[in-house]
């Protein structure tokens, strides 16, 4: 895909957020009452919130290895993850959230060598369905079920099977921010052939607030390929970041950008930078 087709794409997903927006900014309040952008982006940090958000990830990737020509593709990546908790009461939440990644552009491989657009494509389709329990002393605690399914429109951007798999989260909540780690374990749970999928991933999380509504943001994903080979198994960044929740009209949003730099990455080809960008409104649930 051209860059320009590309930037077509991630203007028309922002557009398609603010039109969710102005249709819900004609509905009560999304947070319940007239909260500052501060305390507003102080709960989104919380990971058992029970705000609803629409939450849109650009991600642009630089890739490297030892393929050759390995070092100068780079690709761009888009992810739309709605979130409606619906809440059970002594803060308990229920958590049922898809993500639905969309591929403007992703070098792939060739087997004559070098490399090759994968072109427009829509990627498999992870989902999770999770409680989530606030307990005393500022501990969270969410466990539930990870997965994904095979959606991909490029069976080079898929896996081509479903996963499915358990995932726990903990956190401490303090005034100065949250800090926690999630991680998700997913086995093929379709297409029992040679080829059997083990992958264990997740999230490690550090948000400091700074005031404002303005944030310090580390949150990136991890991933280790139990079937990959030697060398290949390993998708580790470390990230810095900086978020901004702010009161547009009635409707609160949340802006993010971070860079992700990949101390362990796959040698024969993988991702080593990342740049994210963030962007989504908070809503009000249905219920």
């Amino acid at each position: 895909m051209t860059t320009r087709n590309a930037g077509a794409a991630i203007l028309a997903s922002v557009s398609i957020l603010f039109a969710a927006a102005n249709a819900g900014a004609q509905a009560p309040s999304a947070t319940g009452g007239q909260q500052s952008a501060e305390e507003i982006a102080a709960q989104l940090a919380n990971p058992n919130n029970a705000l609803g958000t629409l939450t849109l990830n650009v991600d642009a990737k630089w890739f490297g290895g030892s393929l050759a020509g390995a070092n100068s593709p780079s690709g761009l990546s888009l992810q739309f993850q709605p979130s409606f908790p619906y809440p059970l009461g002594g803060g308990t939440n229920l958590f049922v959230r898809p993500a639905i990644p969309f591929v403007p552009s992703q070098p792939i491989p060739s087997a004559a060598g070098g490399f090759e657009s994968a072109g427009t494509a829509i990627g498999d389709i992870g989902y999770d369905v999770a409680i989530g329990k606030s307990i005393e002393g500022g501990w969270v605690v969410v466990g539930g079920a990870f997965g994904s399914l095979p959606t991909a429109t490029n069976d080079d951007l898929g896996l081509n099977r479903a996963l499915l798999g358990p995932e726990f989260l903990v956190s401490k909540i303090s005034r100065r921010g949250v800090v926690g780690i999630l991680v998700n374990h997913a086995w093929n749970v379709t297409r029992r052939d040679e080829f059997q999928t083990s992958i264990t991933g997740g999230q490690y999380f550090i948000v400091l607030n700074l005031g404002g509504g303005w944030q310090f943001r580390s949150d990136p994903l991890f991933s280790y390929d139990h079937g990959g080979a030697a060398g290949d198994r390993w998708s580790f960044p470390i990230a810095a970041g900086i978020g901004k929740t702010a009161i547009l009209g009635r409707m609160p949003w949340k802006f993010a950008v971070s860079y992700w730099y990949y101390v362990a990455a796959p040698a024969t080809f993988g991702t080593r930078h990342q740049l994210r960008f963030s962007v989504g409104p908070v809503v009000p649930l249905p219920w």
